[in-house]
């Protein structure tokens, strides 16, 4: 009996070693993704997911609800372009750091302007006011429409010149203030970025004052990359493990691309960029998004691959974004 029992406490043990076994690779494999695996979201790090909605308090920053405490660090990115999903990190763009008496007086200038947002399905329009207490709420207002035309003259107008910009702020708590600008003749139209809450609105305001000598600053960093300490090949077989089959079509888009050739003329490095490189898979929707940096022949940058079965390229070279979006390519 005893013999039985030992043999029997032998087998748990060797079971039960071999689950732990079999849980610590597991843990070491989706780690960076742990716990946004159980619903279906990996990315290669953890700084690689798309920031949360809640973490967006853009438009908290300029109804003055951000303490200037609060303000860890702020940006202004030049990205010429009214360009789309390079945020949070906006990777390859010309940028520079504020002072703390610049992220005063912007966030003064733009919190003084006129805020406004269009209401649907009536069209109608509804102002931002700010109650004798401090509390701000939202007021029809028939001038609205003014604003909004003023707003769309201002983006036409920066993004034909390729002035459109950005003022990105750190928070301590963690979550970020984006402010997208759009500067022309006579004033600023801008747009703070969210994802979720209660405060959606654009804004118009006068010039920010300093905002040339601002742009002149700005300067290409050098682009960061993941595990810079890895050669090529180990990284490859990172990305793929993590990824699998997708990660190598994301790679074979840009290798293939007659665009990027173009741009960047022969390829001589590719490697994930800090940025978003993620895969989302929910019900029966299945994604990824990629950051790479390219180094070729004629220069380099960044390459943003999204998609799934097709997948479609953004690029910037040498600081500057490659107008238009590329097509679609289905490897």
């Amino acid at each position: 009996m005893n013999r039985k029992i030992t043999w029997l406490l032998i087998i748990l043990v060797m079971a039960l070693s071999l689950v732990c076994t079999i849980t610590l690779f597991a843990l070491v494999w989706i780690r960076p993704s742990f716990p946004q695996f159980l619903f279906g979201q990996l990315q290669l790090t953890r700084d690689s997911a798309p920031l949360s909605p809640r973490a967006y308090q853009s438009a908290e920053f300029i109804l003055d609800q951000v303490e200037f405490n609060e303000i860890e660090r702020g940006e202004y990115i030049h990205l010429q372009d009214d360009v789309l999903f390079w945020d949070p990190a906006y990777p390859g763009f010309p940028r520079t750091e504020l002072s703390k008496a610049e992220i005063r007086q912007i966030q003064e200038v733009l919190s003084g302007g006129k805020l406004f947002r269009q209401s649907y399905p009536e069209d109608g329009f509804s102002c931002v006011t700010i109650s004798p207490g401090g509390e701000p709420g939202y007021k029809s207002c028939p001038e609205g429409k003014e604003y909004w035309d003023q707003l769309q003259d201002l983006r036409f107008e920066a993004t034909l010149d390729r002035e459109v910009g950005l003022f990105l702020f750190s928070l301590t708590n963690g979550g970020v203030a984006e402010i997208r600008i759009f500067p022309g003749e006579g004033g600023t139209g801008f747009n703070p970025k969210e994802k979720g809450g209660e405060w959606w609105f654009d804004g118009i305001s006068a010039p920010v004052p300093g905002l040339e000598k601002i742009i002149s600053r700005t300067i290409v960093e050098p682009i960061e990359v993941l595990w810079p300490h890895k050669n090529a090949a180990k990284v490859y077989t990172r990305g793929r493990r993590i990824f699998g089959f997708m990660y190598q079509l994301a790679l074979d888009t840009i290798q293939d691309s007659t665009k990027v050739e173009e741009v960047f003329g022969e390829i001589e490095q590719i490697r994930p960029a800090v940025g978003n490189n993620y895969y989302s898979s929910w019900m029966d929707s299945t994604s990824i998004f990629l950051t790479f940096y390219i180094a070729g022949s004629k220069g380099s940058g960044v390459a943003t691959v999204q998609g799934c079965e097709c997948y479609q390229i953004r690029l910037v070279f040498e600081g500057t974004p490659v107008p238009g979006r590329l097509d679609m390519v289905c490897p």
